[in-house]
């Protein structure tokens, strides 16, 4: 074998190895796409979780909160608690949806849970502060789906 076999040779290793190296790579990259997929679920569930467990521990927001779903006339601060209970929710359902737009999230986990945020639109009070500034701190892609749930789901709000 002459140097230029020992060459040939070593080209064809090199080759095999870029080819294992790019191999290997896909596969960290696969793996670590996946990670962050169930870091994005994880962190998901924590602020439901967190959200509900919160609203558990304080019988005001509890009250308020069922004044809320029974349709009641609330009390401007029971209104402000109300609010930003459900502003919290749909913080957490607005990353969600950019979580699914970007394939980082199953557009299944997103979809189920479009009938919760429709029918939040219609607790006391949060189609109104919807409509004159809720919306406005979202990005549009969301309001306009928030909207569509509503309507896809038949949530009775007041239009006027």
């Amino acid at each position: 074998m002459d140097i230029q076999d020992l060459g040939s040779l070593g080209e064809l290793i090199g080759g095999i190895a870029v080819v294992a190296s790019v191999i290997y790579l896909a596969i960290q990259i696969r793996h670590g796409i996946s990670g962050y997929r169930s870091q994005t679920i994880l962190e998901t569930t924590n602020h439901f979780s967190n959200l509900q467990l919160e609203l558990a521990k304080s019988d005001t927001l509890l009250q308020a909160w069922a004044k809320a779903e029974r349709g009641d006339t609330l009390e401007p601060l029971d209104a402000r608690r109300v609010i930003n209970i459900v502003s919290s929710y749909l913080i957490g359902f607005e990353n969600m949806h950019a979580q699914a737009a970007q394939g980082m999230m199953d557009q299944e986990a997103y979809d189920a849970r479009r009938v919760v945020i429709a029918s939040l639109m219609a607790y006391t009070g949060i189609w109104d502060w919807w409509r004159a500034m809720g919306k406005n701190q979202f990005p549009p892609a969301f309001a306009a789906d928030v909207e569509k749930a509503v309507k896809d789901f038949k949530i009775e709000v007041d239009e006027t």
